[in-house]
């Protein structure tokens, strides 16, 4: 997701919860399979995990943003783990009414290897330059398919060719050997 003002743009990756599935303008309700190309015209709403000050990105709480908006799957990176860690209750009690009433406090943990990785994964997402369409990884797969290009044309010129600028020529057959007149193979005889 950007965030910040549109001249010093941050990206910056999200955790989410799945809440709907939207196909065009309608609420999707069959699953789902993440394992194949992602569907471009579908979107979702999403509950949030939002990060825990100090906790060095790997440590989240629950439903503790309100975000209703769609989000395509052009923004999504991939399937992340997240274990629950703790889950507190905190009860509130309102002196006028004498009733109290709990919340759930719940913390998630990712490892910091999945942390990294989709860290990775954001920089390959991102713009090459601001206000850019290309991504890194796209600027990456056209380098990395220009430099197998070129490996394939080096590889072509270093073949061995044959010399043919000279049609008709055939001296070196044993045809030629023949013709000649003089030729050691072949069927003659006594």
């Amino acid at each position: 997701m950007i965030e910040g003002p549109s001249s010093s743009p941050r990206y910056r990756w999200w955790i989410g919860r799945v809440s709907k599935l939207f196909k065009g303008k309608h609420q999707y309700r069959h699953s789902l399979l993440l394992d194949k190309e992602l569907p471009h015209e579908m979107s979702v709403v999403c509950e949030w995990y939002s990060g825990v000050n100090g906790a060095d990105r790997c440590k989240f709480n629950f439903r503790q943003l309100n975000d209703r908006a769609k989000y395509s799957f052009n923004h999504f990176i991939g399937l992340v783990r997240i274990d629950l860690v703790t889950a507190t209750t905190t009860t509130t009690t309102t002196t006028s009414s004498s009733s109290s009433s709990g919340d759930v406090q719940e913390t998630y943990s990712i490892s910091i290897e999945q942390r990294n990785i989709l860290d990775e994964a954001l920089k390959l997402t991102t713009p090459v330059h601001r206000g850019s369409k290309m991504t890194v990884a796209e600027k990456k797969r056209n380098e990395q398919l220009q430099k197998e290009k070129r490996q394939e044309e080096e590889q072509q010129l270093k073949r061995p060719r044959l010399d043919n600028s000279k049609p008709g020529n055939r001296s070196g057959t044993r045809a030629a050997g023949q013709v000649g007149g003089g030729g050691s193979g072949g069927s003659g005889g006594k």
